[in-house]
């Protein structure tokens, strides 16, 4: 693709410098400037092909991933994972009455 729009995105597949377009170029990628001005705000609307491309979304999360916060939260989540495997080798290990029991 030459020149296309995806959401707010401007693909221009041109190299050159502006000092070495033509009058006609200059005029085309000024032309698809305010074009594509137009569209301020607007996300793209297919998905990516590739899982391995980032997008804004994936570094989000990953900056979110490095913080503090992230790190608590994860700790947490582990803390609340362990208990609840031993609850449940508590419970493999129970009485058909005990468990009944607990269950109620």
């Amino acid at each position: 693709m030459a020149i296309g729009r995806h959401g707010n995105f401007l693909h221009w597949g041109f190299a050159a410098s502006s000092d070495d377009m033509t009058d006609e170029a200059r005029d085309v990628f000024a032309n698809a400037v305010v074009y594509i001005a137009g569209f301020a705000g607007q996300t793209p609307v297919a998905r990516k092909y590739n899982a391995r491309i980032i997008t804004r979304h994936d570094i989000t999360l990953r900056a979110f991933s490095a913080t503090r916060r992230a790190y608590a939260l994860n700790v947490e989540t582990m803390k609340n994972h362990a208990a609840r495997i031993e609850d449940l080798k508590h419970m493999i290990c129970m009485t058909p009455t005990e468990k009944k029991n607990v269950l109620k």
